[in-house]
């Protein structure tokens, strides 16, 4: 089913808990807990567990509650654990804030709690906010905190006031779009507050899903139509309506679920498009096939059978959970196939490539999750997947006297790391030390049939 590879075991790549370095250029690190991903750099992994730094293993800022997890900054140049800021290469603490940091400045220049604003630089508190949603214009230039006002974050000084419902900042900045169950959406100019275009749509949705173009000329309006900013003319009607939109990164294109528009003549060029790469050039539809937007062709299709695909963040990959596909090449070029797995779904297996690329990310439903070089390593075949029936226990040895560890209520999916001997156990990705099921309490998933047999 899926392309093989040379066991683990001969290379010395497997380690659990990602606490052993491997002995070459390419490495395997299985991950006993939930991965939410890469930070912005691709140094590090964050789990539920803690912040592992991928090429040491070294674990940081450990957490049990799998909710308390590090802030990183856009560039990745900072993270805030709780209420501490560190330099995010050399953890060196840089200072403390009176709350947990929760977002950072685009330009890493200024970081928030829930109440107040400070300075990277100089760890000082700037001013003090109420209400909650806080948010850094793209420019770094403006701090917005709904139900409060809307600051400068030069002089520290409150310019107005802002309401509604999810206020967003335009790509440039230069607007703020919300929504008002009197007024409808409205269009703010971000500088002085006042109000430059309200639209009473037919329907009010609590949640604002204005889509303002990158130039800042057009704004799209749910479930209605696109208007010009300076006049507030409507420039194209729609035949269908559709919520959400975005426009691509050079405004070429407005994307909207039920297709691809060109923003100069308005025609629809794709029909039921849902990804856009970074370039703007080439989406996906909701099926399988890659087009060049501006001839409208069809590059070549993915095999996709269920909701999860992304674009690579350098643009070079279209991600799947059931491999990654090179698009200048127009091939695939990892071969997963998780998706195929009996009751497989997005919770089961969802893949993710390092901002570098160069990482892939296999997590493997809340129980694991598997790193490894993708251009250097094939996908792991010496690990499997398993489902635990209800009510099943969790041992430290492959045996009926082992001390229970860990008892499942409800069935749950694992990584599987080895088999006993007699086959009568499998040890499975929980923790950093041994974990035993026992085979005739689960259903296996997913087999190579190289799974390594522990003596």
């Amino acid at each position: 089913m899926i392309r093989l590879i040379q066991s683990l075991l001969l290379l010395g790549l497997f380690c659990i808990g990602g606490s052993l370095t491997a002995q070459s250029d390419s490495f395997v690190r299985a991950f006993p807990t939930y991965c939410h991903g890469f930070d912005p750099t691709g140094r590090y992994v964050i789990t539920d567990s803690g912040t592992y730094h991928i090429e040491t293993g070294e674990k940081f800022f450990p957490t049990t509650d799998g909710e308390t997890l590090p802030v990183f900054s856009n560039g990745g140049h900072l993270v805030a654990f709780l209420n501490r800021v560190y330099d995010a290469e050399t953890l060196e603490l840089l200072f403390e804030t009176q709350m947990p940091v929760i977002s950072f400045s685009p330009d890493d220049q200024f970081a928030a709690d829930a109440e107040t604003v400070y300075a990277v630089a100089e760890g000082e508190r700037l001013f003090a906010y109420e209400d909650t949603q806080p948010e850094f214009s793209p420019d770094s230039r403006l701090f917005m905190a709904l139900g409060d006002a809307v600051y400068d974050l030069a002089t520290g000084e409150p310019l107005y006031a802002i309401w509604g419902d999810d206020p967003v900042f335009s790509p440039d900045s230069q607007y703020i779009g919300t929504n008002l169950p009197d007024m409808g959406y409205v269009v703010m100019d971000a500088n002085s507050g006042d109000v430059l275009l309200t639209i009473k749509a037919a329907n009010y949705f609590p949640i604002n899903l204005m889509g303002f173009s990158h130039h800042g000329k057009w704004v799209y309006i749910p479930y209605d139509h696109v208007y010009e900013i300076a006049t507030g003319n409507r420039v194209v009607t729609f035949e269908e309506t559709t919520s959400s939109g975005y426009f691509s990164k050079n405004d070429d294109f407005l994307v909207l679920f039920n297709g691809l528009y060109d923003t100069i003549t308005w025609e629809r060029l794709v029909t039921g498009t849902r990804w856009i790469h970074p370039s703007g050039t080439i989406v996906m539809d909701r099926v399988t096939e890659v087009y060049h937007a501006p001839t409208r062709s069809v590059l070549f299709t993915v095999d996709y059978p269920i909701g999860y695909l992304e674009f690579s963040t350098d643009g070079q990959f279209i991600v799947t959970s059931n491999g990654v596909y090179d698009i200048e090449a127009q091939d695939k070029i990892v071969d997963l196939e998780l998706a195929t797995l009996p009751d497989a779904g997005d919770q089961l297996a969802h893949v993710s490539l390092s901002p570098t690329s160069d990482l892939l990310l296999v997590r493997i439903s809340y129980s694991g999750c598997l790193i490894y070089d993708h251009q250097e390593t094939d996908w792991p075949q010496t690990y499997g997947i398993l489902m635990t029936q209800n009510d099943t226990n969790i041992r430290n040895a492959p045996s009926p006297q082992g001390s229970i560890k860990a008892s499942d209520i409800y069935s749950k999916i694992y990584i599987v790391t080895g088999i006993s001997s007699d086959g009568n156990w499998y040890r499975i990705l929980l923790d950093d030390d041994a974990s035993w099921v026992a085979a005739e309490r689960v259903t296996v998933l997913y087999d190579t049939g190289r799974i390594p047999i522990v003596e």
